[in-house]
């Protein structure tokens, strides 16, 4: 232990000469003083930094960043009131690290004071601009903060690293006009200081980073609790969407005080939305600041996806108030820390609210999943980023710290219990309240309490490794009284080249369920995979023999991370048993047998006889999340096989006209909050097959007028299946489309309609009205669209249909020209064309449209080129791999195709034996 903490010293050592502060000075409180002029988008202020000198030196260094530091004003002053005379200042642009050099400095405590000033920024960093417009069209302005991860530099000179912890306390000179908010409560109400200005003075915050500080300036109103210690804040008009926030945020913050066992650490809770933002949400301390969308609740117009996502926002932030705030990782190299439990926590506090949602579940598909999918590079990186200059710090916050951190925590909850994990939780935030930490700090505790497992081997085997592995499971048949199975890992790679695998291994904990014994609610682990071992033999004897008939599943509940193969003969056993009964295995695994499957047949591992046979259970199927793997998996596959001869669609009709009939478009306000997840997936698929029913419901429900935001998207491909009009402008969608964009608050009010219509033009099918769109794209047709909405239209109309390829490349062809000149990314064009290419015939028009046109067109960049380049790949890419497989989903449709006609077939035959007895006695009444 010692020997890997002196690694970790010596590794950040070894970069603090590049973008680090020296460790010769620490801050302890930060008195900072700001002047916000919101109209005239400008602030000046002044900082006094308390710091301690931990060793001699002669330089203080600190972080600033586009702003003006006034070197004259730096007064620098020793604990008996001394004072040091700055002989120098040195700026590094690269490290953005600024040396204040004095004569030497010895160890002890020292104020070091400095005024500055800079303009209020428009690119939503450091201290920026949002912007609001009221129904009457009147433009308002907000002044904000966002500092993470190294944006607090960008208002004041500082140490801007997250385990430089201090005391902030903040004064905020402002205009009377507005009002100043920041994380902690103000001593008093504003001051009014001169005619016109108000200052603002906030009491000393608990001991933090930088990046959580916060400070605005707006004209918002609160929406506050009985109590005043809890507010939401939002633009006047829309206070009554804050509604819904203020009371879930309560009912989360509770919870999470109850299961950490601890108090919310502040004296106040506000929570504020802004249209302008750079991420969904950010957790600074007392104040977070949400996009308007993550916060903001109005059920006229919100759908029961996004209600969710925003229950699930405000919960991880809320989380975030004990780690990440309280706790703080000790490098963004460590940011897992933060966001791993967020992310864990986010959906299991909030099933404890809402268990109806079954967010546990959800956990499978939207984390496990959606991590899995991205961790099968070969280049995928490990938990610990690896953080070699500034730019790489936003690297990090990529899918790794958030649904993988998450998923391998919730592995190892699973694996230690939940008792003990929750009392480990709670001793960590105890150790290390109010310090930064690393992952040995989260170990150690670990270690102290769990003894079913070398629990810091475990660990570091899935956060110091890159990916995940897949398990594979073959079984020994006809031995007598004794099932023996052999488990195997190998590190799963998103391709068919299994030769060129990186020999990784992890430390794997396994469970089963059988048909003897399908219990999937006890999710320890029954076995280990060491990380030293590839393989390991299993018996299963006495009570748990299995016999050839019975299946056995893996992985219960799927809170393992990692994927599931088995021999033929298994995977054939739970197929027959999902077609007698799918409720006998849990809805986690049905979930997770068929993202196993069809990603391991994508690349090869497995059949896609198996894969389909499996699919084809679907029309039994009753759950949310089995059907929306499913449809996430089989749109991709009816995407690629679209430009073949292959019927697929037949076959997915024949699923989901059944599954549609048991939905439908209709929606009642009190259905529950999964079926209404289900419908808004099933039916938008239905509709885009053109499932006979789909079609016709949704131009009844466009003909009425009558357009939930859930089914929205449905109704709005249904009615373009359906349509009859072979050129644009198709009535009520361009009324929809030209109302929505005629302003700046009509399209942030309206955003999620705006992007419901142009993704559904994927759904035309007449290629006129394919191409009169392509053009309207060029000719804008009196709509205010932007430059972005042409892009996503065009990639939209791609995917329209056997054709959409070859007419978007004619089009792109004859226009590419003012394709630049209109659309926002010529680049994002030529990306979206490749990805689409499946036939030879597109490949080589494709490839002479990049030959004649782009590489021949005089201003082109290095980048437009490889991205053309990356385009005929993914092209080149997609036909062979529809070479490799298509063969074998051509002839499984066709037996498909076969045994469905048969079983019609017999049905009727039945029906008629059934019924002819009694036809023929009528028959004979007659006469």
């Amino acid at each position: 232990m010692k020997l890997l903490l002196l690694i970790h010293i010596f590794y950040l050592s070894s970069v603090f000469c590049k973008f680090h502060l020296p460790n010769t000075s620490q801050p302890n409180n930060y008195e900072l003083f700001l002047h916000i002029d919101v109209d005239g988008g400008i602030f000046n202020g002044t900082v006094k930094i308390n710091l301690n000198v931990s060793e001699p030196t002669d330089r203080i260094s600190l972080n600033y960043k586009d702003i003006i530091i006034h070197t004259e004003s730096v007064d620098f002053k020793d604990d008996n009131s001394n004072t040091y005379n700055l002989r120098e200042a040195i700026y590094n642009d690269t490290s953005e690290i600024a040396e204040f050099i004095f004569d030497e400095l010895q160890t002890g405590t020292y104020d070091f004071y400095v005024a500055f000033d800079g303009f209020i920024r428009n690119d939503l960093k450091g201290l920026y601009m949002s912007y609001y417009w009221t129904e009457d069209g009147q433009q308002h302005q907000a002044a904000t903060t966002f500092l993470a991860s190294i944006y607090a530099r960008m208002i004041f000179p500082c140490y801007d690293e997250p385990h430089y912890k201090a005391i902030f306390t903040v004064s905020v000179v402002h205009s009377m006009k507005y009002h100043a908010l920041s994380n902690s409560l103000p001593y008093a109400p504003p001051e009014n200081i001169i005619p016109g200005l108000m200052q603002t003075n906030f009491r000393p915050t608990p001991k933090m980073s930088t990046y959580l500080l916060a400070i605005i300036v707006s004209d918002y109103v609160g929406n506050s609790n009985a109590e005043g210690n809890f507010t939401v804040y939002s633009q006047p008009e829309q206070t009554f969407m804050t509604n819904y926030a203020l009371s879930f945020g309560q009912e989360s913050l509770k919870k999470l005080e109850e299961y950490f066992g601890s108090s919310y650490q502040m004296s106040k809770l506000d929570l504020v939305a802004f249209d302008d933002f750079l991420m969904g949400a950010m957790e600074n301390w007392g104040l977070i600041t949400f996009l308007s969308s993550r916060l903001l609740y109005d059920e006229a117009s919100v759908t029961t996806r996004t209600l969710q996502q925003m229950s699930s926002t405000i919960t991880h932030e809320l989380i975030h108030q004990w780690f990440g705030n309280e706790v703080t990782a000790q490098w963004w190299s460590e940011i897992w820390l933060n966001e791993g439990f967020a992310t864990l926590y986010q959906d299991l506090i909030t099933d404890l609210l809402y268990p109806d949602w079954q967010l546990m579940d959800q956990f499978v598909v939207h984390t496990i999943q959606n991590s899995m999918g991205r961790d099968a590079s070969l280049t995928a990186k490990s938990m610990n980023g690896d953080i070699v200059s500034l730019q790489d710090i936003w690297g990090v916050y990529s899918y790794i710290p958030y649904q993988k951190a998450a998923s391998i925590l919730r592995m190892v909850h699973s694996v230690v219990t939940d008792d003990i994990f929750k009392s480990v939780i709670k001793s960590y935030i105890q150790e290390m309240s109010y310090e930064a930490a690393i992952p040995q700090n989260l170990y150690d505790q670990f270690s102290q309490q769990v003894s079913v497992v070398n629990i810091e081997d475990f660990f570091k085997s899935w956060v110091e490794n890159p990916g995940f592995p897949l398990i594979t499971i073959k079984r020994t048949y006809n031995v007598d009284n004794n099932s023996i199975l052999r488990i195997s890992q190998k590190r799963f790679i998103a391709s068919d080249d299994l030769i060129n695998v990186p020999d990784t291994k992890y430390y794997v904990p396994v469970n089963f369920a059988t048909a003897k014994n399908p219990d999937f609610t006890n999710t320890q682990a029954e076995y280990f995979i060491f990380p030293y071992v590839s393989e390991i033999t299993v018996e299963l004897n006495n009570e748990n023999y299995i016999d050839d008939t019975q299946w056995i599943i893996a992985n219960k509940k799927a809170t393992y991370y990692y994927r599931v193969n088995y021999d033929e003969e298994n995977w054939r056993l739970i197929i027959t048993a999902l077609n007698n009964d799918p409720s006998i295995i849990a809805t986690a695994n049905r979930a997770q047998l068929l993202d196993d499957a069809f990603t391991l047949a994508k690349y090869g591992q497995l059949s896609y006889k198996i894969a389909l046979d499996l699919a084809s259970y679907l029309r039994l199927e009753t759950e949310y999340l089995p059907i929306t793997v499913a449809i996430k998996h089989l749109t991709g596959l009816d995407q690629i096989i679209r430009g073949t001869s292959i019927p697929f669609r037949d076959f997915l009709r024949d699923i989901f006209s059944d599954l549609y009939k048991r939905v439908t478009l209709k929606e009642n306000r009190n259905d529950p909050h999964l079926l209404k997840l289900m419908r808004s997936e099933v039916t938008k698929f239905a509709c885009d097959l053109e499932v006979e029913d789909c079609v016709a419901d949704a131009s009844n429900q466009i003909a009425i007028n009558e357009i939930p935001p859930n089914t929205r998207p449905a109704i709005f491909c249904g009615y373009l299946r359906g349509t009859a009009q072979t050129s644009w402008p198709i009535d009520i969608l361009h009324t929809k489309l030209s109302d929505i964009v005629q302003s700046e608050r009509t399209r942030r009010k309206y955003s999620q309609e705006l992007e419901d219509i142009r993704l559904s033009f994927a759904c035309v099918n007449s290629q006129s009205l394919r191409l009169s769109i392509f053009q309207m794209t060029l000719d804008d047709m009196n709509i205010n669209l932007l430059s972005s909405d042409f892009n996503t239209i065009f990639s939209s109309l791609l995917l329209s249909g056997e054709y959409g390829v070859t007419d978007a490349l004619e089009f792109f062809d004859k226009s590419w020209n003012r394709i630049e000149e209109k659309y926002e990314s010529l680049g994002r064009t030529i990306q979206a064309l490749g990805e689409q290419i499946k036939t030879v015939a597109e490949l080589d028009l494709f490839k002479k449209i990049i030959e004649e046109k782009i590489y021949a067109y005089q201003n082109i960049t290095p980048g437009l080129r490889n991205i053309a380049e990356a385009a005929i790949a993914k092209g080149e890419e997609n036909i062979a791999w529809l070479t490799k497989y298509s063969p074998v989903i051509g002839e499984w449709i066709e037996q498909y195709k076969s045994g469905a006609n048969l079983m019609k077939s017999s049905i009727i035959i039945i029906i008629i034996g059934l019924f002819l007895p009694i036809l023929g006695n009528k028959i004979q009444s007659v006469f």
